[in-house]
């Protein structure tokens, strides 16, 4: 007898469902790291974007980011300037972040800004703002530094 008999097919229909799965959970995963790798580097982008443009005194103003971590969905941040630190600001552009990616630094429910002083670009203060995965374990950190130095 040639072939195969119905139990050697459902074991290898099995063993290919298993195989298919962990691939697809793997693919999954890749994916969102992915996500959030790219959402760090856009947020260092704008960070930067903040820096240059107080050195460059754009707008005759000092630049900066607020980053919000509201409880609950939307966490986003803000590129803006104004004429003094603290007085009003004009918003130049929002992000809102993916639905699986959220802000655990500044914590839900909080927020931080950074100031950029004009001309030498360095910070008010520093933070590190963590950005991590709702599904899955990925987390990076983006640090604002005293001397001005933005790194993931």
């Amino acid at each position: 007898m040639k072939g195969f008999t119905l139990i050697e097919l459902l074991i290898s229909l099995g063993i290919t469902v298993i195989v298919g799965g962990i691939g697809l959970l793997t693919i999954q995963n890749l994916r969102v790291q992915r996500t959030l790798e790219f959402e760090s580097d856009k947020l260092v982008q704008t960070l930067r974007e903040a820096q240059q443009n107080s050195i460059s005194e754009l707008e005759s103003s000092f630049w900066g980011v607020y980053v919000n971590a509201p409880a609950g969905d939307g966490d986003r941040y803000d590129i803006f300037y104004a004429e003094t630190i603290g007085g009003a600001s004009t918003t130049h552009r929002s992000v809102t972040l993916p639905s699986h990616i959220e802000f655990s630094s500044p914590a839900q429910g909080n927020s931080t800004i950074i100031n950029f002083l004009k001309i030498s670009g360095v910070p008010d203060n520093t933070a590190t703002f963590t950005l991590l995965t709702t599904v899955g374990d990925g987390i990076i950190n983006v640090s604002v530094l005293e001397n001005g130095n933005i790194t993931r």
